[in-house]
């Protein structure tokens, strides 16, 4: 959702700048828009798997184990379960 944000925000902005302010849009504000536009939805898929992999390794650290039977995931939304051993895993699923 942060890089829904950041699209947001940005056109949000031009929006404010050239329907309310009715000024026109530079080439140099026009660029960071566009940047920040692109970077905002470079973030909506790659934030979540670049925060998964340390927090994967985190929680195997503490012994935790992936949950799969009560994992699920819909579209890019992806719901991951985590457990202390499998027998909790189990009363999760069921």
């Amino acid at each position: 959702m942060f890089g829904v944000g950041i699209g947001l925000a940005v056109l949000s902005f031009a929006i404010f700048y050239e329907g309310i302010l009715k000024r026109e849009l530079t080439k140099k504000i026009t660029s960071i828009i566009t940047k920040s536009a692109i970077a905002g939805i470079a973030l909506m898929f790659l934030l979540p798997y670049l925060i998964q992999q340390p927090v994967n390794k985190q929680l195997a650290d503490k012994n935790y184990i992936n949950c799969v039977q009560a994992s699920y995931q819909w579209l890019l939304y992806e719901n991951l379960v985590y457990a202390k051993n499998t027998s909790i895993c189990d009363k999760l699923f069921q």
